[in-house]
């Protein structure tokens, strides 16, 4: 009977030193080298495909103003979801606040992979505009 409740206040121990760990929050595992690559990869792809219609930003607009030409350099925040939240116009040679605009209203439509850091993520990228 004795090695019983010996047992049992030991096993007792146990739990109570065991209570709180389960609500310990564990870390998760850093993203793998690869895994960033591939983000960059997959945000790079989104940029590729909507070259074209950030390139079509500088056909004359509906008021007949002349098409704009050149670079728009361009800021936009990748939120966790992966929509932009946030879009500047850092640097512009178009001399068109329509064709400026009109690049910030594509970049800011295009949903891109939440980041595998689980955070929101800025980037600049100089976009070409042309007719």
């Amino acid at each position: 009977m004795r090695s019983w409740i010996l047992a049992l206040l030991i096993g007792g121990l146990a739990l109570a030193g065991c209570k709180g760990k389960e609500d310990e929050a564990v870390e998760p595992a850093a993203p793998t080298e690869e895994e960033l690559e591939a983000h960059d990869d997959a945000v790079s792809a989104v940029i590729k495909a909507g070259k074209p219609d950030v390139k079509a930003c500088g056909a004359t607009d509906k008021t007949g103003a002349e098409a704009a030409v050149g670079k728009v350099s361009l800021t936009f925040v990748i939120e966790l979801d992966g929509k932009v939240s946030k879009t500047v116009v850092e640097e512009s040679s178009t001399n068109s606040e329509g064709a400026d605009a009109c690049v910030q209203a594509v970049v800011q439509a295009w949903e891109f992979p939440a980041h595998p850091l689980g955070e929101s993520i800025e980037y600049t990228y100089p976009f070409d505009v042309s007719p």
